[in-house]
């Protein structure tokens, strides 16, 4: 029974990391393109692809059909794998892996897999620097346009330093008049696990430097303490840009203000988000940072002769007009062509700028990269205050516990953590409830003793009710306590493990979601986690009041929800 009970803090840290970061989780982890079989004969490119792209390779797939391409009279059929840039490079380059192609955000993640690859003692590249560019769109500070007109918009040109300003003021907002609006909310992705994140980062670095390019590990050390101090505004980080962007369209400014997107992205939620307040995409005065959608082969050794000959037919198709038109005018791209003329899609009234970016910034190289993500885990990155709220009734005790132990393994192996970033840092705050018939009191850790939390879970065990709406109105009140007493501001996050519905909670779920709906802006982040038998409207419903989210776990899905939540501590 007890470790089986250790189980279930695995799934909780787990969850807790995800939403640690202050993660905005809106969808179940998406799985692999397996569902439709590969056509008898043809030739399959398996591809890994980024959250939000499926819709380029179904059109590539529609034209493959429609003009019966076809390689040494075989022909052509796609299936896809889609992941966060950061995760999908570690997936590309692991050994055996049998993708045959990849569409990273961002050039950089081609040069940086390969940096990656040779560090492994390999000699050949894994991926094929010779990439092709599909789409442009460059990296922005989006906006509600009434929080930027605040500022200055658009007369005045916001830069980082603005940003800065606003973020280090002691009255924040105060510092326009418009103290009611505090506190300052800004987010970004987490840097190692998506491009925009990274981007964030090195635009940052380049503004607090004063350059435009030539970007040093020196300059990186100089700007360490201000990039901590602009990171100190952060709500929450995150695996995907498109989660982001998600949130913010259904919370908007009362959970997150501004934050690192893609021009893309703003267009295309005024467009595709009627009756939403307008967000204005902010082209930082010191310079922007261009993303570049790109699409590679992945050079594994077994990738054959055909898939080779394909994945050419495959570019040819990205590039050609059709598509590059459809990728403008429906999903609000750049177009990789130059000749294609930009279209009223890129336009002021859909809240972009064509005639933006004037200033670009020059990409650093992999080893500029590596100290910033070095510098942002070790000084910069927000710290956090988790709390864990377990359910330990009855029917916890068997699959869901068993399921959820190697899920909190994984998170407490620092090593692992540390090389991608996702490390608990020793000052963050951790903290367990447990909950039955009864509610627990909070036990709480910092990061350097999290092993002293496995001991207490080890000594759990499952029986009683399930008081879920008592559990979760005392987790709320007690964080709100070790949240007064944090010496500095932290990432606020509650997660809640349940395997079923309340019974015979005190409070009412009317009273509790009221509560929440009062204090909606002023609450820690809730992640609820609903494993068996559960009431999923009730979970989802303290998720969304709280700007979290809820996430279905089971034995086929769990150890990928942990994986993601992860990114986000």
């Amino acid at each position: 029974m007890r470790r089986q009970f250790r189980n279930i803090l695995c799934i909780l840290v787990s969850t807790i990391v995800c939403i640690l970061s202050g993660c905005s989780v809106t969808e179940k982890p998406d799985t692999p393109d397996t569902e439709k079989k590969v056509p008898q004969g043809a030739i399959e490119l398996k591809l890994m692809i980024g959250n939000d792209k499926q819709w380029i390779f179904d059109e590539v797939q529609k034209i493959l059909d429609q003009k019966a391409v076809k390689v040494n009279g075989k022909s052509i059929y796609i299936s896809t794998e889609k992941a966060g840039t950061g995760e999908a490079m570690e997936k590309v380059i692991t050994k055996g892996a049998d993708y045959v192609g990849w569409m990273p955000a961002s050039s950089t993640h081609i040069l940086w897999a390969n940096e990656r690859w040779y560090a492994n003692g390999n000699t050949k590249p894994i991926v094929d620097e010779d990439y092709t560019t599909v789409f442009l769109s460059p990296t922005v500070i989006a906006m509600q346009e009434s929080l930027a007109k605040i500022m200055g918009y658009p007369n005045k040109k916001i830069g980082w330093q603005d940003i800065y300003a606003l973020s280090t003021a002691a009255d924040g907002w105060g510092m326009y008049g418009k103290a009611i609006l505090n506190p300052v909310r800004f987010a970004h992705t987490h840097p190692a696990k998506s491009n925009s994140g990274l981007n964030a980062l090195i635009a940052a670095e380049y503004a607090f430097s004063g350059k435009k390019k030539g970007l040093s590990i020196d300059d990186v050390k100089t700007n360490s303490s201000k990039l901590k101090q602009l990171e100190q505004t952060i709500v929450h980080y995150g695996e995907s840009t498109s989660l982001l962007q998600k949130k913010i369209v259904e919370k908007g400014p009362s959970f997150i203000q501004y934050a690192v997107l893609y021009e893309y992205m703003v267009a295309s939620m005024n467009v595709n988000s009627p009756g939403k307040d307008k967000l204005v995409a902010i082209y930082p005065s010191e310079g922007t940072i261009w993303g570049d959608v790109c699409f590679t082969k992945v050079l594994s050794d077994n990738i054959t002769e055909d898939q080779s000959k394909a994945l050419d037919e495959v570019k040819k198709i990205l590039l050609s007009k059709d598509l590059q038109t459809k990728g403008m005018n429906e999903y609000f791209f750049r177009p990789a062509d130059s000749s294609i003329p930009l279209s009223n899609a890129i336009s002021v009234q859909n809240g972009v700028n064509p005639s933006e970016p004037q200033t670009t910034l020059e990409l650093p190289g992999i080893d500029v990269i590596n100290g910033i993500l070095n510098d942002w885990q070790t000084n910069m990155k927000k710290r956090a205050n988790v709390l864990f709220v377990i359910d330990t009734s009855g029917s916890m005790s068997g699959e869901p516990i068993d399921n959820a132990r190697s899920a909190i393994q994984n998170l407490f192996n620092k090593e692992a953590q540390e090389k991608n970033y996702t490390s608990i840092d020793d000052e963050d705050t951790i903290s367990l409830m447990t909950f039955n018939t009864d509610v627990s009191d909070v036990y709480t850790v910092k990061g350097k003793d999290i092993s002293e939390m496995s001991v207490v879970i080890d000594s759990l065990s499952a029986s009683g009710n399930t008081h879920l709406y008592d559990a979760v109105d005392k987790a709320i009140t007690e964080h709100q306590a070790l949240k007064q007493s944090e010496s500095e501001k932290k990432i606020d996050i509650i997660v809640v493990l349940s395997d079923g519905a309340d019974t015979n909670s005190q409070i009412q779920f009317s009273q509790l979601e009221s509560m929440l709906k009062q204090k909606e802006g002023n609450l820690p982040v809730i992640i609820t986690i609903g494993y068996g038998n559960v009431d999923k409207d009730v979970l989802e419903s303290i998720s969304d009041k709280t700007g979290g989210k809820y996430y279905e776990g089971n034995p086929d899905t769990i150890k990928k929800v942990f994986e993601e939540i992860k990114t986000f501590f």
